[in-house]
């Protein structure tokens, strides 16, 4: 499910207060009249997608390259299924 604007909106307003302004998730959760679950739920969700997406696994390496359309997207592929990958091997792990 996609997330919508206002929400997205609101999502990285927490994330500023917490991680660039120095706020607790508890002012935050005050200050926006949620429970502070909201709030830590947010902020926990995106921190995960964080790091899932700049972290390189073991035996992986992060390259930058210039390439074709067309290689371009062969290398999305790549990372599709490599990501697909991982997420699979990861709850398989966690069963």
């Amino acid at each position: 499910m996609k997330a919508s604007p206002k929400t997205s909106r609101l999502i990285q307003e927490r994330l500023h207060k917490v991680f660039v302004d120095g706020q607790t998730q508890s002012q935050v959760a005050d200050e926006e009249g949620v429970t502070l679950a909201a709030v830590t739920a947010s902020i926990s969700r995106y921190w995960r997608r964080w790091l899932e997406i700049n972290e390189v696994p073991e035996g992986m390496e992060r390259v930058k390259a210039t390439l074709t359309t067309q290689q371009a997207e062969i290398v999305r592929g790549w990372e599709r299924k490599n990501v697909s990958r991982r997420t699979r091997n990861a709850n398989d792990s966690d069963s």
